[in-house]
């Protein structure tokens, strides 16, 4: 089988979200988070959005994991406030 031996070319390692991205995207969620008018889903939606701002695919799985990753620090924290 000719294509077994052929080497592919490595696929790059895709490029790490830019930190002040995530920053500005985090400023963002927790105002959003702080009106408390959202579930997590709708959340979600919101926060994606924010990345496409941001020049990210909204749909790109990684944008995906770090948004409900803000939502989970952001909705703790607010918790927290909460409780004091």
């Amino acid at each position: 089988n000719q294509h077994a031996t052929s080497s592919t070319p490595a696929t790059p390692e895709p490029t790490p979200i830019d930190e002040d991205a995530i920053d500005n995207v985090k400023d963002g969620a927790a105002g959003i988070i702080s009106t408390a008018a959202y579930t997590k889903a709708e959340l979600l939606d919101q926060i994606t959005y924010l990345f496409h701002h941001e020049s990210y695919a909204s749909d790109d799985p990684r944008i995906i994991a770090e948004s409900r990753r803000i939502i989970d620090e952001l909705w703790q924290a607010r918790l927290e406030q909460q409780a004091t």
